[in-house]
């Protein structure tokens, strides 16, 4: 009963443009490029991506920890496209969602700031995870199964859904911006801290 969670901050990224009614059909994931964050399903997810919904694009960003390289995405489906330094760099208003395949995890901070950017999220149901990523709400939320073809499959069946969906994702990106403004945000933080 004396335990008290103090949720990390994070604001509400404003679109740098306005947000389009047709779908990009660009997907983001950005994060370290190691083996906690499997890299190797993404390139499953693109791989099945070009077969099913080619038109689908995925770009990467992060730091490569060997023995990663940025080589490896060297595919059709996704575009290596360097290091970072803050997600509103990003450009995340270029994109109509944003993909996480960590194995394990609390609740990380780019997952915080993609919502925050009004990005639904497809991510596994891993840690804190499930904290902020709602399914059908903020985003898709996905068993962590551990045969690597029911979860991409997952993946690639949530991917799928978001575009056959697309009137539904405004709500969504509302849906993160308000879970992030009000739980999230400097204010939010400061009462929490002060409680």
């Amino acid at each position: 009963a004396k335990h008290h969670v103090i949720y990390a901050q994070c604001d509400v990224i404003e679109a740098q443009e306005v947000q389009h009614a047709l779908p990009r059909h660009r997907l983001l994931w950005s994060s370290r490029i190691c083996s906690q964050k499997r890299p190797d399903l993404l390139l499953l997810i693109g791989k099945s991506l070009e077969k099913r919904l080619p038109h689908v694009k995925i770009d990467v960003f992060g730091h490569c920890e060997e023995p990663y390289s940025p080589a490896m995405f060297d595919t059709t489906a996704i575009s290596y496209k360097g290091t970072y330094n803050s997600f509103a760099e990003l450009k995340p208003d270029h994109y109509d969602g944003f993909l996480y395949t960590s194995a394990f995890d609390g609740l990380p901070n780019v997952i915080l700031e993609a919502l925050g950017s009004g990005l639904p999220v497809i991510a596994p149901n891993v840690g804190g995870i499930s904290e902020a990523v709602e399914q059908n709400k903020t985003g898709y939320l996905l068993e962590n199964h551990p045969n690597t073809d029911i979860l991409v499959e997952s993946y690639v069946k949530s991917i799928e859904n978001l575009y056959a969906q697309w009137t539904e994702k405004s709500t969504m990106s509302q849906n993160a911006k308000n879970l992030i403004a009000s739980r999230h945000s400097h204010a939010a933080h400061s009462a929490s801290v002060a409680k």
